[in-house]
């Protein structure tokens, strides 16, 4: 029993690690249905779909660290169990998602199939926190107190 409480303790320590790397929160556009990638992605697969881009989304995010890669490989089978549908319909949904230029895709085939899916738009709603504490390397951090004029000095 004893051996469970350390390993669990090991986990959430390693967990608070990968977070502390990844983005905490991404933004979210109060018309992102509207855009026409989006919109073609409901028309076609109806409103679960928007749910299912979102679960990826931020899985994704959270995935993002120091070096900026917009995308994450899982087992298929992981993938299925993240959005809760059929092999059939992750497979339909990636294709369609992937011909309207939401993501991109990839199946590997080792022991089991792996699929790794990326958003080519996910940097840019990159949060405010990950620029702000160097995650990003889109802005410069100065010290409060300087200008980056005198910071260079």
């Amino acid at each position: 029993m004893e051996d469970i409480k350390i390993e669990s303790v090991v986990l959430v320590v390693e967990n608070i690690e990968k977070i502390g790397e990844s983005m905490k929160w991404l933004k979210h556009m109060t018309n992102h249905q509207d855009e026409p990638s989006i919109s073609a992605l409901v028309g076609r697969l109806g409103w679960e779909s928007y749910g299912w881009y979102w679960a990826i989304m931020e899985k994704i995010a959270a995935s993002i660290g120091k070096d900026d890669r917009c995308s994450l490989e899982f087992p298929t089978e992981k993938w299925k169990k993240i959005l809760g549908i059929s092999s059939k319909k992750l497979r339909n949904f990636l294709e369609i998602s992937t011909e309207f230029g939401i993501f991109t895709v990839k199946f590997s085939n080792n022991s089991q199939e792996f699929c790794e899916i990326g958003s080519p738009n996910l940097l840019i709603w990159r949060d405010e926190y990950s620029k702000k504490s160097g995650h990003s390397t889109d802005k410069l951090q100065t010290n409060s107190r300087q200008t980056p004029d005198q910071e260079l000095e």
